[in-house]
């Protein structure tokens, strides 16, 4: 199937009306602009407020979607991955929702092969291939970055306490509801993206 990518909106500025798990609807002079979103892009923004999302408009044959982060960096990430054979816009989202691009580029740059196959929709074979097509092109444009702020350590992809707290908070949830959903739970063990999703799935009110 043909993915088109159209470059018509560079970025969308408007309120924020409404906030779910993997979109955001910006209100732009009457007309709501339906963005899917990662998770750390919805962290970042609250109910309400004027956000400013980069986007990238990508049209299928059966789908017109807009995807909208509020770091730019992100964005050129995100293009970077959804360059890649394999690698479509819901793999690279959720990529991006469990992981920070700057670590995932990392683990790109580093041939690290075990920490991108623990990344959702990502299989060995995917993961190779991601190494092949983008490490020398991110190794030679980002390389000098990435040695001068230090490497980052290895391990389970976490979430923060904090960064699942803003994201519940976002979603209109109180701070003693959320102590209560995630009662229990050890969270060093769990994505954002999953600690959420077992909050909402295991909500006591």
């Amino acid at each position: 199937m043909t993915i088109v990518e159209v470059f018509m909106y560079r970025y969308i500025k408007g309120e924020v009306v409404e906030k779910g798990l993997d979109h955001i609807v910006l209100d732009v002079g009457g007309i709501g602009y339906y963005l899917s979103a990662t998770t750390t892009s919805i962290t970042h923004v609250k109910l309400g407020e004027v956000s400013k999302l980069y986007t990238k408009l990508m049209i299928k044959e059966d789908e017109h979607s807009l995807c909208g982060f509020t770091d730019e960096n992100e964005l050129i990430f995100f293009e970077h991955l959804i360059s890649v054979s394999g690698i479509g816009k819901r793999v690279a989202m959720g990529m991006l929702s469990n992981e920070s691009y700057a670590r995932i580029m990392e683990w790109i740059i580093t041939a690290n092969e075990k920490m991108l196959t623990g990344l959702p929709g990502l299989g060995k074979k995917t993961s190779q291939r991601v190494i092949v097509e983008l490490r020398d092109k991110l190794k030679k444009t980002y390389g000098a970055d990435l040695k001068s702020a230090g490497s980052f350590s290895e391990g389970v992809m976490v979430s923060s306490s904090e960064d699942v707290m803003l994201a519940l908070l976002g979603l209109g949830f109180k701070k003693d509801e959320i102590n209560s959903m995630l009662s229990g739970v050890d969270l060093a063990t769990l994505s954002v993206e999953d600690a959420i999703k077992y909050a909402l799935t295991h909500n006591r009110n």
